[in-house]
C-alpha cells in the first residue's frame, strides 16, 4: 500500500482527483481497493456513488462521483509529480503508480482507435458493397463461350478497369462454367486431378479445384491472388485421435 494512501488524502488517477474515503475489500473482488470520491467536474455517467452490489462502502455521494481503484494506481496529489499533460488532465511519470496509470491510458486510447478504425472499415465496405452493381459484369462473364486457352482471361477482364470487377468477372465465369463432382466428392474419390488446367478443360471440380482454376485465371490476367488452404470436416468426417493422419482436405 502506498503510504500517500490514506483516508482523507488527496489522490489522482488518470487525470481525476478526489479525497479517499474507503479503504478495503470490494463484495465481488479479491484485494484491497480505495473508495474515492471525486471532486466536482471529474466524474461520469458510469461510476457509482460509493456503493457496491447494494452495499455501501462509504458515501453517499453524489451519483457519478466515486470510483474504486487499485492502490497501486493512484499517485498523491501533489505539483512535484507532474509532467505532461493528457486529454483528461495529468499523467504522472515519476512514481510505479504514475507510470502504471500511464500505461492504462495508453492502452485505453489504442483500444479506442482500433474500435473506431474497425467500424469504420466496416462502414465503408457495408457503403462500398451495397452501392455496386455487378449485373453488367456478371452479364459479360456468363455470356462468354466456354474455352480453356491462354486468351480466355484477357477475354474476361479486358472491358474494365478495376481490379474488383476483374475479380468480379472471374468468379461468375467459374460458378457458372464448373460444375461441383460430386460423385468424386461422396465417393471420397481424389484421384481426379484439381490443377487450374484439367478443372477449366473438363468443367468439374471440388474445393480446391475451383479456387485452382480461379488462380490461374486470375494470374493470366496479371491479378494478385494466392490460395489459402484449409482442413476442414467435410462429408463422411469421423474424429481421429492423436497420431491420426489428418481429416481429409475439403476446401481452399
Amino acid at each position: 500500500m502506498p503510504e500517500y494512501v490514506t483516508l482523507g488524502a488527496r489522490v489522482s488517477h488518470l487525470g481525476r482527483t478526489g479525497i479517499v474515503r474507503y479503504i478495503g475489500p470490494r463484495p465481488e473482488s479479491f484485494g484491497v481497493f480505495v473508495g474515492v470520491e471525486l471532486d466536482v467536474g471529474c466524474g461520469n455517467a458510469e461510476l457509482g456513488d460509493g456503493a457496491v452490489l447494494g452495499k455501501r462502502l462509504f458515501g453517499p455521494v453524489a451519483h457519478g462521483a466515486a470510483m474504486f481503484v487499485k492502490p497501486s494506481l493512484l499517485a498523491a496529489e501533489s505539483g512535484q509529480n507532474r509532467s505532461s499533460v493528457d486529454y483528461e488532465g495529468y499523467v504522472y511519470f515519476t512514481s510505479m503508480a504514475g507510470l502504471t496509470a500511464a500505461v492504462v491510458l495508453i492502452q485505453r486510447c489504442i483500444r479506442r482507435f482500433l474500435v473506431a478504425k474497425s467500424a469504420e472499415q466496416a462502414q465503408r465496405y457495408q457503403s462500398h458493397a451495397s452501392t455496386r452493381d455487378f449485373a453488367a459484369v456478371d452479364v459479360h462473364a456468363q455470356g462468354m463461350a466456354h474455352e480453356c486457352t491462354e486468351n480466355t482471361a484477357s477475354a474476361l477482364v479486358s472491358p474494365f478497369n478495376n481490379a474488383t470487377d476483374k475479380h468480379r468477372a472471374i468468379f461468375a465465369y467459374c460458378t457458372a462454367r464448373i460444375r461441383y463432382d460430386t460423385v468424386a466428392f461422396f465417393g471420397n474419390d481424389e484421384s481426379t486431378p484439381q490443377d487450374g488446367e484439367t478443372v477449366l478443360r473438363c468443367r468439374t471440380a471440388m474445393c480446391g479445384g475451383y479456387a485452382n482454376a480461379y488462380v490461374l485465371l486470375a494470374r493470366r490476367a496479371g491479378l494478385t491472388v494466392e490460395t489459402v488452404s484449409v482442413y476442414a470436416k467435410g462429408f463422411g468426417y469421423t474424429w481421429h485421435h492423436h497420431g491420426e493422419s489428418q481429416p481429409r482436405r475439403a476446401g481452399c
